[in-house]
C-alpha cells in the first residue's frame, strides 16, 4: 500500500487525467450495452380481439401499439362498412411490439334494411323507397324492374304483392329492389307477349306464367360475372306450347340470409316431377311448390334457379309422390 501511495504521489498530472478517462469510458460503454439489449429485446404485449370492430375506431391504437398494418378488403353485404373480419395474430396471443398484422377490412356503402313494401300501392312504394333510414341520415333504394301481374279477387290494381329482397334483410344502397305489382286498370299485355319478362326475377316471371295457366321450364341457367344479374330472366321463347326460360346464376363463395340459388338434376326415368320448398326463417316454416309438375325425358336435366329466404330445403317428387333428390341450403354466416 505504501509503494501504491508513493507511486501516486510520483505520477504525474497526465496519469491522473488517463485514470479518469479510461473510467468514464467503461461507465458510459456498460450503459450503451444495457439501452442496446433493452432495444434488441421490445417488451411483450396481448393481442387483443379486433373482431368485428370498426378499423376506424382501433387505428390510432394499433398505431400506439407499435403494428405495421397491412390492410387486405372483401365485400360481404351482410356485414357493416370498415368492419373487421379477420386478423392474422390470434387474439389474446403473447407478441412483440412492432409486429406486423394483415386485418382483413369490409367495405361498402350505406347499409339499409329493406322496408315491407307489399300491400302498398306502387306509387307509395316508390315514394318510401326514397327515403329509407341509414343509421341516422335518410338514404334512397334504388328500384329495379316492375313485373306486372294479373290480379286475384280481392287484391287492388297497381298494388305491390311481393318483392326481392325481401322485408327486414340488412343490405346497401347498391342493392335494387324489384316489385311484383298487380296490372293497373285499363292494362293490356297479349297472352303470347311475355318478352317483356326478360330482365326480371324469374321468381316473378315464373308467377306471371302461373296465373296464366301456362306451362314452363327452365330450359338453361347461364353464369355470369355480375352478382346484379343472378336470377334475372335472360330470355324466354315459346315451344310446343311451354315456355322456355334461360337464367342468370352467380355462383357465391359464402352465403347470406338470403339470395339466389340454383338446382341441376338429370333425370334417370322419364316422367313427371316437380320441385317443393320447405322455407325456414324467423317466422318459422313454409312449404310450397316452387316447380310445377312437368315431363321430363330420361337423362334430360330438370333445373331450377329460386330466391331463397333464410334456410331452404328442396326436394324433388315424381308424380306418384317418390322422393328423387332433396338439396339444402343455408346462411354460411
Amino acid at each position: 500500500m505504501k509503494e501504491f501511495l508513493q507511486k501516486l504521489k510520483v505520477m504525474p498530472i497526465t496519469g491522473y487525467i488517463l485514470f479518469l478517462f479510461t473510467g468514464l469510458v467503461i461507465f458510459f460503454f456498460g450503459a450503451f450495452l444495457v439501452i442496446l439489449l433493452r432495444t434488441k429485446n421490445p417488451s411483450k404485449i396481448i393481442m387483443p380481439d379486433l373482431i368485428g370492430k370498426n378499423y376506424i375506431e382501433v387505428h390510432n391504437e394499433l398505431v400506439r401499439l407499435g403494428f405495421k398494418v397491412h390492410i387486405q378488403n372483401k365485400r360481404f353485404l351482410d356485414k357493416n362498412d370498415g368492419s373487421i373480419l379477420s386478423q392474422s395474430i390470434t387474439p389474446g396471443k403473447s407478441t412483440e411490439r412492432g409486429s406486423k398484422i394483415t386485418l382483413v377490412v369490409n367495405i361498402g356503402v350505406d347499409r339499409v334494411t329493406i322496408p315491407d313494401l307489399r300491400g302498398q300501392s306502387l306509387s307509395n312504394a316508390r315514394a318510401n323507397l326514397e327515403k329509407v333510414l341509414s343509421g341516422e341520415t335518410y338514404v334512397s333504394i334504388p328500384l329495379g324492374e316492375i313485373t306486372y301481374i294479373e290480379a286475384k279477387e280481392g287484391q287492388f290494381p297497381e298494388t305491390v304483392i311481393d318483392q326481392i329482397p325481401k322485408p327486414g334483410k340488412e343490405t346497401t344502397t347498391r342493392e335494387k329492389i324489384y316489385l311484383l305489382v298487380t296490372e293497373p286498370k285499363g292494362y293490356k299485355n297479349p297472352v303470347d307477349n311475355f318478352k317483356s319478362l326478360q330482365g326480371k326475377p324469374v321468381s316473378f316471371a315464373t308467377e306471371k306464367l302461373k296465373r296464366k295457366n301456362l306451362s314452363w321450364k327452365i330450359s338453361d341457367i347461364v353464369s355470369t360475372k355480375s352478382k346484379s344479374e343472378s336470377g334475372l330472366v335472360e330470355s324466354i321463347e315459346k315451344k310446343d306450347n311451354r315456355y322456355n326460360l334461360k337464367v342468370f346464376f352467380f355462383p357465391v363463395s359464402q352465403r347470406i340470409e338470403s339470395g339466389y340459388e340454383s338446382i341441376s338434376y338429370k333425370i334417370d326415368a322419364p316422367n313427371e316431377y316437380k320441385v317443393v320448398e320447405v322455407a325456414e326463417d324467423q317466422k318459422g316454416k313454409k312449404e310450397e311448390e316452387i316447380l310445377p309438375l312437368a315431363f321430363y325425358a330420361k337423362n334430360e336435366e330438370l333445373k331450377l334457379v329460386y330466391y331463397r329466404n333464410g334456410n331452404s330445403k328442396l326436394t324433388i317428387y315424381a308424380k306418384d309422390g317418390d322422393k328423387e333428390k332433396s338439396y339444402s341450403f343455408e346462411s354460411d354466416l
